[in-house]
């Protein structure tokens, strides 16, 4: 999946779950109070005739900024009530117990990076892009136990079509939106039709090591420019304590 800043996602033919960044576009007819989908979508696993769009709906619009505290990631050794820092290297023992300590007055809902979830419903129009009528899904609860996501599957859709669709978030059993990101995507080929495919494809990226100034890794807009069919991240995302 590819999103500006303006968090306008878009995908051609992804054969693979893809990345979501961060943003929310926010309309005027929307209400300032949220659910927001301050993480993203993601357009994944699209053949020639389907897509799965996934959102998860938030209390914040926006993730919380590097002006916010980390916490401290400690652990405690079997026989030693001592906490103490990780021994050198990248793994600790299995038997050692982390401990997360908060900076005084902090939670895990204010920390740097903190997305807190938030229930409510969320629904996906989408339609061709030469197309004047927006299909669309029910409106659906995002499910707390998993996060706060939801995921829907559109079918039917026609092969090597560009689509654009519109993911919308409102509190439960409200008539107004709250949130809504704008996202475009292409269909596969049909499977007897030849076609040039380009790809790229990312391993574990670590929290430490993000280097675009919004958050994320700049070689997120390498992968754009060069007009990518889709993108496979094959591994872990996040490492926040390493």
């Amino acid at each position: 999946m590819k999103q500006s800043q303006h968090g306008r996602a878009s995908c051609v033919f992804c054969l693979a779950v893809l990345f979501s960044v961060a943003g929310c576009i926010q309309h005027p007819a929307e209400r300032p109070d949220g659910p927001y989908q301050a993480t993203g979508m993601k357009i994944g696993e699209v053949t020639d005739t389907r897509a799965i769009i996934w959102t998860r709906l938030t209390r914040r619009p926006e993730r919380i900024g590097t002006e916010a505290p980390m916490p401290d990631f400690l652990y405690r050794a079997p026989g030693n009530d001592e906490l103490q820092e990780p021994p050198p290297g990248r793994f600790h023992p299995h038997d050692w117990v982390p401990v997360v300590q908060y900076p005084d007055g902090s939670s895990i809902e204010y920390i740097e990076g903190a997305v807190i979830g938030s229930s409510g419903e969320a629904r996906v129009r989408y339609r061709e892009t030469s197309a004047d009528d927006w299909q669309s899904t029910n409106w659906e609860p995002v499910d707390p136990e998993r996060d706060f996501i939801r995921q829907f599957m559109l079918t039917g859709l026609a092969p090597a079509t560009e689509y654009e669709l519109r993911v919308e978030a409102r509190p439960t059993g409200s008539e107004t939106a709250s949130s809504a990101l704008d996202g475009q995507f292409r269909t596969a080929p049909a499977p007897d039709q030849v076609a040039r495919v380009v790809f790229t494809a990312t391993t574990g990226t670590e929290y430490d090591d993000l280097d675009a100034p919004a958050g994320g890794f700049r070689i997120h807009q390498s992968m754009m420019d060069i007009g990518a069919d889709f993108f496979v991240h094959t591994g872990d995302i996040v490492y926040y304590d390493a």
